[in-house]
């Protein structure tokens, strides 16, 4: 048992080292609200010019009771988001960089604090799985986001999941290839582009949207969200959109495969987020979002028990509040509204 708890400690950690980055917007007209009737209404789609790098970071606290193990990670992500430029089609092509990567570790027998910025190879010794993790600074992956905001041609990421379980066993990689399979990790690019409208809306509108989201070998964590409009001001000149999300978890397991003889039930299970959109730069300014859910897993007569919350900070790195130039004659295209 103390070796399951030690590889899934590890495979927690990595498995929650996934981006949400946002899509964008072209301005809408300024109007002066004087009916409900007549309020504006605001088209939230991506604006990214060749060139353009933003830089966020993403930093994620999750705390739980694994089998009667109490577990506290936190784990920090910053990245280099690169605008390459556009497709014929329109898609935007875009190269994600990691510039960071800090693990926080505490549990029994272990207190682990690495962070790359400042490495201290001695701590990897306490979890050497998250060694490849670790060491992902300085690599590399590309995918294109087309006008109807779904994710294509991603390159280089079979790269990055070797780099990242390469220090597992076999049997802990198999378990883990398809978290990170190629359509593992679209879903997951285009979870942060979900928040999203598909048409205008007006503050106080609604619209929802749902998705499957890949659970390794277990399952499927089935999202169905609602999103709303909750507000627009200005600040500084720019026109700032707040979303709000509130999401029902379900979650359904595979038929087949290494756990079909254990029962797995998600109960209590509540997901909230709220976004900060830049509707004039056409760029997410900040996204904070909270999950609590429960696990039991049955085997035979027995039943263990997972109770989990994770908390996640997303948000453009102050140092790049203005974007850089873009290329001469290379201009941004417009998503189509509904």
């Amino acid at each position: 048992m103390i070796s399951f708890c030690r590889l899934s400690i590890a495979a927690l950690v990595i498995l929650t080292l996934a981006v949400s980055v946002s899509a964008q917007d072209q301005p809408a007209p300024k109007e002066e609200k004087k009916t409900e009737a007549d309020a504006p209404a605001y088209r939230l789609a991506w604006d990214m010019a060749k060139g353009a790098e933003l830089e966020y970071r993403q930093s994620q606290t999750i705390e739980q009771d694994l089998f009667g193990t109490k577990i506290k990670n936190v784990n920090t992500t910053d990245y280099t988001l690169r605008c390459l430029g556009f497709s014929e089609e329109g898609s935007v092509q875009l190269e994600y960089e990691y510039d960071r990567v800090a693990l926080k570790v505490e549990t029994d027998g272990i207190d682990l604090d690495y962070d790359s910025a400042d490495p201290d190879p001695a701590e990897l010794e306490k979890l050497p799985e998250l060694k490849g993790t670790a060491a992902l600074v300085g690599n590399k992956f590309t995918y294109e986001i087309t006008l109807e905001l779904k994710v294509e041609n991603l390159r280089g990421w079979d790269k990055i999941r070797e780099q990242v379980l390469k220090e597992f066993s076999a049997d802990m990689r198999d378990a883990l290839e398809p978290t990170y399979s190629d359509a593992a990790r679209i879903s997951q690019l285009e979870a942060g582009l979900r928040s999203l409208p598909t048409k205008k809306v007006k503050v106080g509108d609604e619209w929802t949207n749902a998705f499957d989201e890949p659970a390794g070998q277990v399952g499927l964590v089935k999202h169905d969200w609602t999103l709303k409009l909750a507000s627009v001001e200005t600040k500084d000149d720019h026109r700032l959109a707040t979303i709000t999300t509130t999401s029902k978890l379900k979650f359904e397991q595979y038929a087949d495969g290494p756990y079909k003889d254990m029962k797995i039930v998600l109960r209590d299970a509540k997901e909230d987020a709220t976004e900060v959109f830049d509707m004039d730069r056409g760029i997410t300014l900040k996204q904070l979002s909270s999950v609590e859910m429960t696990m039991e897993f049955q085997v035979g007569k027995e039943v263990l028990t997972q109770v989990m919350s994770i908390e996640t900070t997303v948000e453009l790195l102050p140092e790049d509040t203005e974007n850089k130039d873009p290329e001469d004659g290379a201009e941004p295209k417009e998503t189509k509204p509904d």
